[in-house]
């Protein structure tokens, strides 16, 4: 059925006010700047033949050189293609427009740069929601690592008079 107010929207999800919309786009705006603030967003992107690496670098002023080899999807590309590493909009992402191949920053950093980090700290959190006292909320070990028994303090012994 037709629209047949023109002071209203039927977007087909529901029928919004044209002011309705416009706070809609403001909110939504307003919320994807903040999140651009707050994230780290590649402002330059090259690649280091020397070294076989990709290099970005970041808005906050870190820098973060990725190893060619631990991109899967480029790793076969040649020096040439690998040289046409361009930023996208926003800067959310690097893209090899010639292979075809886009990776997120925040992939490059979470899942490329610190492996299993990601799944270390999903753990902990999993872990944290099971603890009942705060007795039980002592810090958690990585794994691996050897349990050391707990050390007795030693006593102090009264100085001679």
């Amino acid at each position: 059925m037709a629209n047949r107010n023109p002071q209203t929207v039927d977007l087909g999800g529901g029928v919004y006010t044209r002011s309705q919309l416009q706070q809609m786009f403001r909110d939504g705006r307003k919320a994807f700047e903040t999140h651009l603030a707050t994230t780290p967003i590649a402002v330059a992107a090259r690649y280091d033949n020397t070294h076989r690496r990709v290099v970005v670098q970041l808005n906050n002023g870190c820098e973060i050189s990725v190893p060619v080899e631990l991109l899967k999807e480029v790793r076969n590309a040649t020096p040439k293609q690998l040289s046409d590493v361009t930023i996208l909009p926003e800067g959310l992402a690097i893209e090899w427009p010639q292979l075809d191949q886009q990776f997120l920053v925040s992939g490059l950093l979470s899942d490329v740069c610190a492996p299993g980090m990601v799944s270390e700290l999903s753990r902990r959190v999993e872990q944290s929601k099971s603890v009942k006292s705060v007795a039980q909320a002592a810090p958690v070990r990585p794994r691996g690592t050897p349990v050391r028994p707990k050390q007795k303090r030693p006593v102090r012994k009264p100085a001679p008079t």
